[in-house]
C-alpha cells in the first residue's frame, strides 16, 4: 500500500478514536508513518501530543516510544539538545523493562546528538553501549549506524586501525542484511577516513598520503558504480564531494570542478541549502586553483548568501575566509583584511556557541546515572588521562590559562599517554614578537591587555583536550595530542593569522601584534624537560629564519 494512502487511513482512525487508548495508539501509528515518509514537520507535533497523552494516562511505555519519535524528529530539524534530552528521558524506561531494542535506540540517538554537538568522548561512551544492546537484540540496522559513527570518531582521534575495523564490520553487516544505503555510507565513511589520514601525512610522508588518497578514490568509485546509487541521492552527493576534495588534494582542480558541478546539481534537486552552499564554495576553490578568479568571486558571493540565509555560521565563516584569500591574491588588501575580520568574528561566534552547546550536552550525559558504569574505549580513557592537577596554584592569574607548573606536570602525563597509545604529540612554544619594544613607554595595563587578548584567541583556537599554558612573561606553550606534523603546522599557522589579523588598535594606537611559533614532535625518548628544550631550539630557529619553526625531535 502506498504511504500516502496509509497516512490518510491513519488520520481517519485518529479522527474516529473514541477513547484515550485508541487516540494514543493512532497518534503513534500516524507519527511513525509520517516519519517514514520524511515528513518530520508533520510528525513532531503528533509525537509531542502522544507523549503528553501517555503522561496523563500514566503509560510510561507509550510515553517512552513517543519520546523516541520526538528525538528522531528533533534531530532532523536540528534541535540536537532537545533530541538528546528526549532520548535520555526515554532511556530509563526501556532499561527498566529490559527492552534491548529500545535501549539501543535511545543510546544510538544520544550518541548521534553528542557527536554532532562536539562531545566526542561522551558520544563514544553512548555508542559503545548502544553497540552491546544492538548485538543482544539482533538489530542489524542500528548496529551498522553505531559502527559507522564509532569509526568516524575513532578516525577523528587518529585511531585509524580501530576505525577501519568498525567501518568494515558495518559494511559486511549491511551487505548481509541487504541495507544498500548503509553499505554505501560505510564505504564512503571509510573513504573519508583514508582522505583524512592522507591529509595528515602530506607533509611528512607524501607517498603514503597519495596512496591513502587513491584508496579513498577507489572506494568512492565503487559506490558510484553500484546500481542502486540513483535511488540514494545523498550518498551520491557524498561521493561527488569526497572525489572532488581528493582531486583538489591531488592538484587536479579541473577534475575536482566536474565533481562539484555534479554535487551542486544533486543538491539543487533535493533542495538542500547547506549542500548547495558547500558545493558553490568548493567550486570557487577549484576555480581559484585554475586562476578563474571572476567565476570564483561569483560562486563565493552566492555561497555566502545561501549560508547566511540558512543560519550556517560555520560554513559562512569558511566561505568568508576563502573570499579574503581571493581578494589578497587579486592585490586588494583592504577588502581582504575587511573580509578576514568578518571571518574572525563569525568564527569566534560559532566557536563560542559550539562550546556552549558542547558543555550543555556533556552535562546532560554526565547527569545520567546509568552511564557511570559504562565501558568506554581505551582511546577515550587515554584522551581523558589520569586525574589532572587543579587549583589556584596551577592557574596564571593574569590570563586565566594554566601556568608553567601545571604545564610541566600535565605535559609529562601526556607524553606517557601518547607513547602508550602510539599517537603523535606536538609541543609548540608561541612568542609575542617584539613585546617589550611594543609595550615600552605605554601603561602597564596595555601589556596586560595584549597578553589576555592573545590568551583569549588561543583558548578559542584549540580543542578542549589540547594543553594551553603561559610559559613565561610573553611566551605560551601548547601541546597537541593526536595531531600529525602537517595538522600541527596548519593549526599554528592559523593561530598566527588570527592573532595578526585581530584589531589591537583599541588597546593603543598603532599597535600590531604578531607571534613566532616553534613546534616539535615529541620523540619516544623525550620527557617534558627534553621536549621543552627541543621546542626552545625550534623557536630560536624560527626567529632566525622568520618561518614557522617546526622540527621533529
Amino acid at each position: 500500500m502506498r504511504p500516502a494512502i496509509q497516512i490518510r487511513q491513519a488520520r481517519e482512525r485518529l479522527r474516529l478514536a473514541t477513547d484515550d487508548a485508541m487516540r494514543l495508539s493512532s497518534l503513534l501509528d500516524l507519527c511513525t508513518l509520517e516519519m517514514r515518509s520524511g515528513n518530520t514537520g508533520e510528525a513532531l507535533p503528533l509525537a509531542q501530543q502522544a507523549r503528553d497523552l501517555a503522561a496523563r494516562m500514566g503509560d510510561r511505555n507509550a510515553q517512552a516510544s513517543a519520546m523516541l519519535c520526538v528525538a528522531d524528529c528533533q534531530i532532523e530539524r536540528g534541535d540536537l539538545l532537545g533530541a538528546l534530552d528526549a532520548a535520555l528521558n526515554a532511556l530509563p524506561v526501556y532499561q527498566d523493562r529490559g527492552d534491548a531494542t529500545g535501549t539501543a535506540a535511545c543510546l544510538l540517538l544520544a550518541g548521534t546528538c553528542l557527536e554532532r554537538l562536539g562531545a566526542n568522548e561522551e558520544a563514544l561512551q553512548a555508542l559503545f553501549r548502544s553497540l552491546a544492546y544492538c548485538s543482544q537484540a539482533g538489530e542489524s540496522e542500528m548496529e551498522v549506524r553505531a559502527r559507522i559513527l564509532i569509526g568516524m570518531l575513532l578516525a577523528e582521534f587518529g585511531s585509524y586501525p580501530e576505525g577501519t575495523e568498525h567501518f568494515r564490520a558495518a559494511r559486511v553487516l549491511s551487505e548481509q542484511a541487504g541495507l544498500k544505503a548503509r553499505t554505501m555510507q560505510a564505504m564512503l565513511a571509510l573513504a573519508d577516513m583514508h582522505r583524512h589520514r592522507g591529509e595528515r601525512a602530506m607533509k611528512d610522508e607524501p607517498d603514503s598520503a597519495r596512496m591513502a588518497f587513491l584508496i579513498a578514490a577507489s572506494l568512492v568509485r565503487e559506490v558510484k558504480e553500484m546500481p542502486e546509487i540513483e535511488e540514494h541521492p545523498r550518498e551520491a552527493a557524498h561521493g561527488h564531494a569526497t572525489l572532488g576534495q581528493l582531486h583538489l588534494l591531488l592538484q587536479e582542480p579541473a577534475r575536482a570542478m566536474m565533481q562539484f558541478r555534479d554535487l551542486l546539481r544533486l543538491a539543487q534537486s533535493i533542495d538542500d541549502a547547506a549542500m548547495q552552499a558547500a558545493a558553490l564554495h568548493d567550486l570557487a576553490r577549484s576555480a581559484i586553483e585554475l586562476a578563474r578568479l571572476s567565476e570564483a568571486e561569483s560562486w563565493l558571493a552566492h555561497a555566502r548568501e545561501l549560508a547566511e540565509k540558512n543560519g550556517l555560521t560555520e560554513l559562512a565563516a569558511e566561505i568568508t575566509e576563502t573570499a579574503s584569500a581571493l581578494k589578497s591574491r587579486e592585490g586588494d588588501d583592504t577588502t581582504a583584511l575587511k573580509l578576514y575580520r568578518e571571518f574572525h568574528q563569525l568564527w569566534v561566534r560559532q566557536n563560542e556557541e559550539g562550546q556552549r552547546l558542547t558543555t550543555r550536552a556533556q552535562k546532560m550525559w554526565t547527569a545520567l546515572p546509568a552511564q557511570r558504569d559504562s565501558a568506554s574505549s581505551a582511546l577515550t580513557r587515554s584522551i581523558s588521562g589520569p586525574e589532572m592537577p587543579s587549583g589556584a596554584e596551577f592557574e596564571d592569574g593574569l590570563t586565566g590559562l594554566q601556568n608553567r607548573r601545571f604545564l610541566e606536570l600535565r605535559l609529562q602525563q601526556m607524553i606517557e599517554q601518547c607513547r602508550r597509545d602510539d599517537i603523535p604529540l606536538h609541543l609548540a612554544l608561541i612568542d609575542i614578537d617584539r613585546f617589550e619594544e611594543i609595550t615600552r613607554g605605554t601603561p602597564e595595563v596595555v601589556g596586560d591587555a595584549i597578553l589576555r587578548g592573545v590568551a583569549w584567541i588561543m583558548r578559542d583556537a584549540f580543542r578542549a583536550n589540547d594543553l594551553i599554558a603561559r610559559y613565561d612573561q610573553y611566551r605560551f606553550a601548547i601541546a597537541l595530542a593526536g595531531a600529525a606534523s602537517s595538522e600541527a603546522s596548519r593549526v599554528l599557522a592559523r593561530l598566527a593569522k588570527l592573532i595578526s589579523g585581530h584589531d589591537w588598535s583599541e588597546l593603543h594606537q598603532n599597535v600590531a601584534i604578531r607571534v613566532v611559533c616553534g613546534s616539535v614532535e615529541v620523540g619516544n625518548e623525550d620527557d617534558y624537560h627534553s621536549a621543552l628544550e627541543h621546542a626552545e631550539d625550534a623557536i630560536k630557529a624560527s626567529r632566525a629564519t622568520g618561518a614557522l619553526g617546526a622540527r621533529t625531535a
